[in-house]
């Protein structure tokens, strides 16, 4: 009976411990992987990787610009082993404005808080007046909003992260864009590679699971009182 009671009280502990070190669970993820664009659309893990679609969205006015899927991926915000490493990238090359985005189609995070993106990213750019980088989102497809703008870049891979605060908790049918824009160009590139979207289970779900031990607790309780 006493042993009973033990494990009762440190699985309330346990849920209490759960409720104050919330983790965030991975959402989706793209690797980059496929030599072919279609091939990088869907998300190849996490929790809603079944629901999530994906397109590329571009646009240039000048002498060349589009995207190419066959890059050098990179280690960086990689989840487990990737072979063969791709990434995939943007490029122009003598442009008056060039516009390239990846977007990430029907997240719910419902149930979900403070969500983020991350993404192993790399640049250059040659003689160009003016050249951003950005992450957006929307929501039942209305207008994009940003989360940032102007992320930093270089020839090397590094990893973007970027928090949501507040703004997507518990929010449906969300759309989320990486967007690279260039005006007057001569020319550049951007490769991205390992996108990684997470978001933390609200503390309701893990009070739920207090709520279930301590009811056990109770009942445990009251048939020894009868005993």
């Amino acid at each position: 009976m006493r042993h009973s009671l033990t494990t009762l009280k440190a699985l309330s502990l346990g849920s209490l411990f759960c409720l104050s070190n919330a983790q965030a669970a991975l959402v989706g993820y793209w690797n980059m992987d496929s030599n072919l664009v279609a091939g990088k659309l869907p998300a190849n893990a996490g929790s809603q990787a079944g629901t999530i679609t994906s397109n590329y969205e571009e646009f240039a006015v000048g002498f060349e610009a589009g995207i190419d899927a066959d890059i050098t991926g990179t280690t960086e915000n990689i989840i487990g082993v990737s072979s063969p490493n791709r990434s995939v990238g943007f490029y122009h090359l003598g442009v008056a404005f060039a516009d390239g985005a990846f977007v990430m189609n029907n997240f719910d995070f419902t149930g979900l808080s403070d969500g983020s993106i991350s993404f192993a990213v790399r640049g250059e750019n040659f003689f160009t007046w003016d050249t951003n980088l950005d992450v957006d989102y929307r929501v039942n497809n209305g207008s994009w909003v940003d989360i940032a703008e102007g992320l930093v870049y270089s020839p090397g891979f590094n990893v973007a992260n970027i928090d949501f605060g507040a703004a997507l908790d518990g929010v449906s049918d969300v759309d989320l864009r990486i967007r690279t824009t260039s005006w007057l160009s001569i020319s550049g590139f951007l490769d991205i590679d390992n996108i990684q979207v997470n978001a933390v289970p609200e503390p309701a779900a893990y009070a739920a699971l207090f709520g279930l031990t301590g009811l056990a607790l109770a009942v445990y309780r009251k048939r020894s009182k009868q005993a």
